[in-house]
Order: structure tokens, then sequence, then C-alpha cells
């Protein structure tokens, strides 16, 4: 009969190595992308084992792509307003450059350069672009931030391969000499 005295199982003697509450998750967060990316440029580091071209998901982003005849940053930056930004912006840029180009030789670094520069596109043209009128610049920055910097940032906190604000920055201002990324309507 349930319920039955008879019926008691003593654990007293028994030893939890783990003990999980309601709230646990039982499931280890996935890996991310770059994560597992990260991984295979230490050994690729480690063995010495490099390339010599760029892989066809970052020459994408290396070709030009002008939609409206304002190509550069500076001419973008202009016509945006934003001129006096410019000599920040040159030197975010080069310092993004100078980490594509220390890690260019690398498939797995290229790739993880492609990944972010398509999540970087993708997020402010798709989230922030499309509001760009419709804000004063706090907000814009604020939306800025929220929507491209912290995931780009995210992205990469650890590993061979890490980023800061500036790379970021930096990235940004590449994308919009390559005219992918502008301000203007």
């Amino acid at each position: 009969m349930l319920g039955s005295s008879d019926n008691k199982v003593n654990q007293s003697n028994s030893r939890a190595n783990v003990i999980i509450g309601r709230d646990a998750n039982l499931i280890a967060p996935a890996q991310s992308i770059i994560d597992k990316l990260n991984e295979k440029l230490s050994l690729e580091i480690d063995e010495g084992k490099k390339i010599a071209h760029i892989i066809e998901s970052l020459r994408y982003y290396h070709e030009k792509y002008s939609e409206d005849g304002i190509e550069g940053l500076e001419q973008k930056l202009n016509k945006a307003g934003m001129g006096a930004k410019y000599k920040r912006a040159v030197k975010d840029k080069e310092l993004f450059v100078m980490l594509l180009e220390k890690y260019n030789a690398f498939e797995s670094a290229q790739e993880i350069f492609a990944t972010l520069l398509a999540k970087m596109d993708y997020c402010y043209n798709n989230k922030v672009y499309i509001v760009v009128d419709s804000f004063d610049s706090i907000e814009f920055n604020n939306l800025f931030d929220e929507q491209v910097m912290v995931p780009i940032m995210q992205e990469c906190v650890s590993g061979v391969f890490t980023i800061n604000h500036r790379h970021a920055m930096g990235m940004f201002y590449w994308l919009a000499e390559q005219c992918f990324v502008r301000w203007h309507r």
C-alpha cells in the first residue's frame, strides 16, 4: 500500500556531488561560434598554420558597396553633420586595421572578423539605421550601444582573440569606409 512505512527508502548515508534546485539549468549553455573559432585560432597559432588568401566571407567586406555615391568615412561623417568625429574615427579605424592585419594569416581569425562584421552590419542596418532620423544624438548613441556595441563586445570577451571598445568602434568606422553603414538618409 502506498504511503506505508514499510516502503520507506533510507538515504541517510547517501552523498550527492551536485545538488539541483528547482531553478537549476541542467543544460550547459551552447558554445558560441566565436568561442569555437577562438579555440581553433589558438591551435592554428600554436601549429603555425597560416593561409595566404582572404576567405570569401571576409572578402565580401573588403569590396566597397556604395548605395548612394557617398564614399569614404570622411564624406559619410560630413554628410551626417559629424565631421568633427573624423580624427578619432580614423584612429579607431586604424586600430581595427592593425588587429585585422595581425591575425589575417589565420583562417579562423578571418572567420571571426567576417562573423563580427556581418553581425555589426546586420544589427546596425536593421535595428539602428532605420530610426536614425527619429532619434536625437543621445537616444541614437544609446540604441547604438545596446544593439551594436554590446552584442559585438559580448562575442569576444575571452580567448586569443579579444576586442575592446576602440576595436569595435574601429570596426564600425571600417564598415563605413567600405560603404556598408552610413548615418545619413
